[in-house]
């Protein structure tokens, strides 16, 4: 908002008229009803639609991160194959020679390792991936802060509407 727009507005108030913020009435009270739920209703939609760019916005936020994750484990879950297989199989001919040709021991050892580390990997992993969770909380948050709002100005209208000390033909 610019210094001029401050001025304009402030020598409206003073000449007794309602000042205008974008085609807006500014006092609530030189406002007819109508225009004030005209006002409302307009303002609750606009709301809404800011409130849905939010919640799309955060679950586009949130499937980029999902699928960066899940393509870090797929690609580190493709080299540690390839690095574990030809570990194991020396590992396995290594263990083998030293228990005097027991290949089968020495493989089943080998697999029991194998699978008990790549079984916490997976399970670390998977824990990642579910920790920040999937709920858009600031959308959430923002639309409670938002039906607190809408509370506060029905109820503010309501009272408006009923005040028993304003004569009946003051009353919007």
């Amino acid at each position: 908002m610019q210094h001029d727009d401050v001025e304009v507005r402030l020598d409206r108030q003073r000449e007794g008229t309602a000042p205008l913020i974008d085609g807006r009435i500014d006092d609530r009270h030189e406002a007819p009803l109508g225009t004030l739920l005209k006002q409302l209703t307009g303002d609750t939609a606009e709301l809404l639609r800011q409130e849905l760019e939010l919640a799309k916005s955060e679950l586009r936020e949130t499937g980029t991160r999902l699928v960066r994750d899940a393509t870090k484990v797929g690609v580190a879950t493709g080299l540690a194959m390839m690095g574990g297989l030809a570990l194991s199989t020396s590992l396995i001919v290594g263990l083998g020679v030293a228990l005097n040709g027991n290949y089968w021991l020495s493989a089943l050892i080998v697999g029991v390792v194998a699978f008990g580390v790549g079984y916490s990997m997976v399970k670390s992993a998977m824990r990642d991936l579910t920790a920040p969770g999937l709920a858009p909380k600031e959308t959430i948050a923002s639309l409670k802060a938002d039906q607190r709002w809408a509370k506060g100005e029905m109820r503010d209208l309501k009272h408006e509407l009923t005040d028993e000390t304003v004569p009946p033909h003051v009353r919007r």
